[in-house]
């Protein structure tokens, strides 16, 4: 059976509750862990370039449900970019090929190369393509990149 809590120490939790989340962006921020992750030319992204709110897409140039990719990438970064940083991160292909499918296309964001997979199977993304949505540095969405994703963003990043 719950343990209910009197009326009159209710406003107590509340205010403790309210206190934690003011004390909660006081403390050191945490970031998204980016081993693995590569640049176009093949060095390192560093946890620097990497701000504690991030927002990844993950997709594969070669599959045909991620040619328009850029545009909808693009269109995040125009609506969530204030609030969030918004990379595409290429799964398991190499510079040359990704160089090849952005030939023409413009993106907004920093384009990342996860060649081995090693992030993608960190943060187990299991469908391409997929977004990983990451707040304060752990995942707070994970999954089937929607065609809107303002639902699935709102309640994070808002």
């Amino acid at each position: 059976m719950p343990t209910r809590i009197p009326r009159e120490k209710l406003g107590w939790a509340a205010l403790l509750a309210l206190a934690t989340v003011l004390v909660a962006p006081l403390s050191a921020a945490a970031t998204v862990d980016v081993a693995g992750l590569t640049h176009l030319d093949g060095t390192a992204i560093t946890a620097d370039e990497v701000s504690e709110n991030a927002l990844f897409v993950v997709f594969s140039t070669w599959s045909p449900k991620c040619r328009g990719i850029v545009e909808l990438v693009n269109e995040i970064h125009s609506d969530w970019g204030d609030r969030a940083q918004v990379f595409l991160v290429n799964f398991q292909e190499d510079a040359g090929a990704v160089e090849k499918f952005l030939a023409g296309r413009k993106p907004k964001v920093k384009v990342l190369l996860d060649p081995d997979a090693s992030f993608s199977k960190k943060h187990k993304i299991t469908y391409l393509p997929s977004l990983l949505a990451v707040r304060d540095g752990s995942p707070a969405f994970r999954g089937k990149l929607p065609s809107d994703v303002g639902p699935v963003l709102r309640p994070i990043f808002e």
